[in-house]
């Protein structure tokens, strides 16, 4: 991987999608299980979503 792609991934830091994109760079990067790791996070944040809306229902 060239110095300025790995660059490139962490200067659009505002949208939600491309820094999902940029941890996904790095745990391939990074780990040995890319994969695992990413369902793991995409998980966690869908979980957090969803408990964050039935706090919502809860207390309105």
């Amino acid at each position: 991987m060239k110095p300025h792609d790995t660059s490139k991934l962490f200067l659009p830091v505002g949208k939600p999608n491309t820094t999902i994109l940029s941890l996904a760079a790095l745990l391939n990067v990074a780990s040995p299980y890319p994969v695992a790791f990413f369902v793991c996070i995409v998980f966690l944040l869908i979980s957090l979503r969803f408990f964050r809306n039935q706090r919502k229902l809860i207390f309105p």
